[in-house]
């Protein structure tokens, strides 16, 4: 087993595993992700990758452009969020998703209500 000698040789030499695994992982939800913008106008974007993230805490522009390798086009998609209504940022600079936008994260995690009819529109109102 090779040895590293500091964490970004080993992160440099893995990064190619987990580019495969977060592509892999987003043709599986290419189905959910596109019926959800086509029914509901709303761009996907942040509400899928961080789906897991959001509701249970802000974020900041900073942290979500160290999510990212490509910061930039993170903060795009942050910009359609902010205009579409599916996310919000408080004065001190905190990103949280609104009504609407937590109603198309629970719609992209699969939520058993919407699987059952009982509710319609999956981005709700903003």
């Amino acid at each position: 087993m090779p040895k590293f000698h500091d964490l970004s040789e080993y992160a440099a030499t893995i990064a190619p595993i987990i580019d495969a695994a977060h592509v892999n992982l987003h043709a599986a939800a290419l189905r959910s992700v596109t019926d959800l913008a086509e029914s509901s106008g709303v761009t996907p974007g942040l509400l899928v990758d961080l789906r897991f993230t959001l509701p249970l805490r802000p974020l900041t522009r900073p942290l979500l452009a160290t999510l990212y390798r490509y910061g930039d086009a993170a903060l795009r998609e942050l910009g359609d969020h902010l205009r579409e209504g599916t996310m919000t940022e408080d004065p001190g600079g905190l990103l949280r998703p609104t009504r609407g936008g937590l109603a198309c994260i629970r719609y992209l995690r699969g939520n058993p209500r919407l699987q059952a009819g009982e509710e319609s529109d999956p981005c709700g109102a903003g």
